[in-house]
């Protein structure tokens, strides 16, 4: 599934999933520009403290709205307890996907 399919229906599901705030919002995109960053490897190993600085939240608001956006289907999130590893992050299709329940893990091609 090519990356220009794949932005507007997760860009929908975001713009009118209720469950989501703008803290949600800040932290999806921060994980999306680090994916950028990184050359949209299968999956994005990141740090928490990271992804809240580029979100511009707390370190507390990031790791909810993390498990969040894990829980509502747009990220597989594997937290790391190690901290010379990164938390796992894995994009899905979030849950508006009419192709089936939850997300469905993207790449671009």
């Amino acid at each position: 599934m090519k990356l220009e399919e794949t932005l507007p229906r997760i860009f929908h599901g975001l713009r009118y999933d209720h469950r989501l705030g703008m803290s949600h919002l800040a932290v999806y995109m921060a994980l999306m520009e680090q994916w950028y960053t990184d050359g949209f490897q299968e999956h994005l190993e990141t740090y928490a403290r990271t992804t809240a600085r580029l979100a511009k939240v707390s370190l507390a608001t990031c790791y909810g709205c993390l498990s969040d956006l894990d829980c509502y289907g747009y990220i597989s999130y594997q937290a790391s307890f190690d901290p010379r590893i990164g938390s796992r992050i894995e994009f899905k299709i979030g849950p508006d996907d009419p192709r089936g329940q939850g997300g469905l893990p993207i790449r671009p091609d």
